[in-house]
């Protein structure tokens, strides 16, 4: 007779120890969305500060948008490779790790962009954008 191949075991057992300790994965992510983004990596960072909680919504045309307060905040313009999923609306960054939720309260480093920019990717009916140079936190 023969047995279950040894990394399986050790797999199940490790999978059931998750589910008893509720650290199961919350699901699947979902579909990616594009987001507003520079179009080549950059060294260059501005370094002023916001603070507030991260809004967001998907659009129809495959985009998403994020902002900082209400809806008629300040849209946000990610890093180069930055991309956006659902099941939680969250950010991610170039290399697939989550940077923050829709919800979470997020400290970011970064700056207004200049008057000269009247939209971004995704997000309509904003007057006010942030470039976002790194989040710092999100909780």
């Amino acid at each position: 007779m023969m047995g279950k191949p040894p990394g399986r075991v050790l797999l199940g057992a490790l999978c059931l120890a998750a589910l008893m300790a509720g650290c199961a994965p919350s699901g699947p992510l979902g579909p990616e969305y594009k987001i507003a983004t520079a179009t080549q990596p950059s060294d260059v960072m501005m370094l002023a500060q916001a603070v507030g909680v991260l809004g967001g919504q998907t659009n129809a045309d495959g985009t998403a948008c994020f902002w900082l307060g209400g809806a008629d905040g300040t849209a946000l313009f990610w890093p180069y490779g930055y991309s956006a999923r659902t099941n939680p609306l969250a950010v991610y960054d170039d290399s697939g790790n989550r940077v923050a939720a829709v919800g979470q309260t997020v400290t970011m480093a970064g700056g207004l962009m200049g008057d000269d920019v009247h939209s971004i990717t995704g997000c309509s009916g904003f007057t006010l954008y942030w470039g976002v140079g790194e989040v710092s936190s999100a909780r």
